[in-house]
């Protein structure tokens, strides 16, 4: 065990990103509960697998409009049907605290955008994500490294906050204000 690691009782194993889950299973939760052990137990593995392997063939050959259009319905039936076999990634049944954040980053977003045309896409693109970041090390993996680049830019001014003008599609189905109060609370 690396120094600085330490398992306890608390809520959050310092050093790592996963929540200890000892309290769950002291308040009579079971394995069976933990969304990424339905992602990855039989006979629902399979089916998974089979899931995700439509919706990343959609993403490799999205290079074109029409097959955009597939990526699309590949995203939003992919949400559905792993929602439909395995349930929706909750805090109550996630281990990953990153992936709770993400979690609460989706509750944002459901809050402050508000574009009937794009709802859908965007709600399960963000489910999609929890779902993976929740059940797959190695997508995960690239997760948490994308979001520690894009912060170190963030700290040496370089990543953007407001880069669109402020007359364009984003800004009339984006609640500024609560965005704005949700912000202010985090």
């Amino acid at each position: 065990m690396s120094e600085g690691t330490q398992i306890t009782h608390t809520k959050i194993y310092p050093a790592t990103n996963q929540i200890d889950p000892i309290p769950f299973f002291e308040a009579g939760g079971t394995q069976e509960k933990l969304f990424s052990h339905r992602m990855l137990s039989y006979p629902l593995r399979d089916t998974v697998i089979n899931i995700k392997d439509v919706l990343r063939k959609a993403l490799i050959t999205s290079m074109s409009f029409p097959n955009l259009a597939m990526v699309f319905i590949s995203v939003i039936m992919t949400a559905w049907r792993i929602r439909k076999y395995v349930g929706k990634v909750t805090k109550e049944n996630s281990v990953f605290k990153n992936v709770h954040v993400w979690l609460d980053a989706t509750q944002m977003v459901k809050e402050c955008h508000h574009n009937p045309g794009r709802e859908l896409m965007v709600n399960s693109a963000m489910e999609i994500t929890a779902a993976i970041m929740e059940h797959d090390h190695y997508y995960r993996g690239i997760a948490y490294r994308i979001a520690k680049f894009i912060i170190k830019k963030a700290e040496a001014g370089e990543w953007v906050v407001e880069p669109d003008p402020p007359l364009n599609e984003f800004k009339t189905a984006w609640d500024e204000n609560k965005y704005m109060e949700v912000i202010e609370n985090a």
